[in-house]
């Protein structure tokens, strides 16, 4: 799959609402962050390997649940 690197529109702004960033910091990162679905490891070697599953071998996918 290619990327857009070119046509790409990233935005950064403050999170002020201490439980907003309460929600997003104890909830909604760490789900992404355990996303393995489709992850890659990059090796000391430069080669991309998958990356660890689950439990049931399929791994965890953030969208789908």
């Amino acid at each position: 799959m290619q990327r857009n690197l070119y046509q790409r529109v990233e935005v950064l702004f403050p999170l002020k609402d201490a439980r907003l960033r309460r929600r997003i910091t104890e909830e909604i990162l760490p789900a992404y962050l355990a996303d393995t679905r489709a992850a890659r490891l990059l090796g000391a070697d430069g080669n991309f390997k998958g990356s660890r599953t689950g439990r049931n071998g399929r791994g965890i996918s953030v969208q789908n649940n």
